[in-house]
């Protein structure tokens, strides 16, 4: 199998799954009061990773936008594909444009998954994702940044003999690169949009 069917295939299985119904744990909650304190995270958010065209990118390639950023991998079986079809359906509702809001889907993989991967695999989901890859240490360096867990764990029925486990959270970055927000599996579509949706207006003003 080529490589590129199997990334249409992987992203294609894992979002019928969730259409199916077989993914559903509860990725919906109510709206938190307006009034409620949002958490914060210190975070580095620094990366010097390669982009899905080859090219090299770090954080500073994207100032002066807005990032959502997620880390998971092509081979991920069900929770990225998940993830990322909420965040894909969160971008149409919010119709944000790319010049003010990037989304970077960040390999936690980078011996399986190179450019080419990235882009297949992203292009599954959304248009205005863009897929990050790199070597191992620089990989490590961004999940570090980003205080994401990730670990080999061996798995004989996959290619290479390994899956990863790993953190699955998206975050908001500003268009200094400093933490906004986060979101996880709780977090609906609509959720995530109404919030983005809100920082950006209000950082506008």
């Amino acid at each position: 199998m080529s490589p590129k069917l199997r990334i249409t295939l992987l992203a294609s299985i894992g979002l019928l799954a969730l259409v199916l119904g077989y993914l559903v744990p509860a990725i919906t909650r109510p709206s938190p009061p307006s009034n409620q304190p949002v958490q914060t995270l210190a975070l580095d958010g620094r990366f010097n990773l390669i982009d899905e065209t080859g090219q090299p990118v770090t954080q500073d390639s994207y100032l002066g936008r807005f990032k959502l950023v997620y880390f998971g991998f092509t081979y991920c079986p069900d929770v990225c594909p998940m993830q990322l079809e909420v965040v894909s359906r969160a971008l149409d509702i919010a119709n944000i444009t790319p010049e003010k809001l990037t989304t970077l889907f960040i390999t936690l993989d980078p011996e399986r998954d190179t450019p080419e991967d990235m882009a297949i695999y992203t292009d599954n989901f959304h248009e205005n994702i863009t897929g990050l890859t790199g070597t191992v240490s620089q990989i490590q360096q961004a999940a570090k940044a980003y205080k994401v867990y990730f670990q080999k764990v061996a798995d004989p029925e996959t290619t290479g003999g390994y899956t990863v486990d790993h953190s699955s959270i998206v975050f908001l970055m500003g268009r200094d690169n400093t933490y906004r927000q986060h979101f996880t599996h709780r977090d609906s579509a609509e959720d995530i949009a109404g919030k983005i949706t809100s920082i950006i207006e209000a950082a506008q003003n």
